[in-house]
């Protein structure tokens, strides 16, 4: 079974720059509480996700930089989207847990390399 691991932060990157206002979530196994909660850092594994097209545009989905004409006939499938948009990306998004004593050096080390913590 295809599966994902995301953060909310990670989701809504993903969601904007790929699919947008013209498509819709129809099925999904990721909790209600999850789309509610205001720490977009929360990861979640998702196992299920179906999209379903609401186009403000034209009245059939076009293919753009991530949805392949393939895609349109195939049926757009979540999981393969996300692996190819995250392929794209110069950065990654991961999920740590560290003992609080130590969460200041982790901060530190991320900072050194460069890189961004949201909460």
């Amino acid at each position: 079974m295809t599966k994902a691991t995301i953060t909310r932060d990670e989701f809504d990157r993903f969601w904007n720059e790929v699919l947008s206002d013209d498509w819709y979530i129809d099925e999904t196994d990721i909790p209600d509480q999850w789309w509610d909660s205001n720490d977009k850092s929360d990861p979640i594994t998702v196992e299920l996700l179906t999209l379903g097209w609401q186009g403000t545009g034209p009245r059939e989905p076009q293919p753009t930089t991530w949805i392949t004409a393939r895609d349109m006939r195939d049926g757009l499938d979540f999981f393969t989207l996300l692996e190819r948009w995250r392929a794209g990306q110069s950065t990654v998004t991961v999920a740590v847990e560290v003992p609080r004593e130590r969460e200041a050096d982790l901060l530190a080390a991320i900072k050194e390399l460069g890189g961004r913590v949201t909460s």
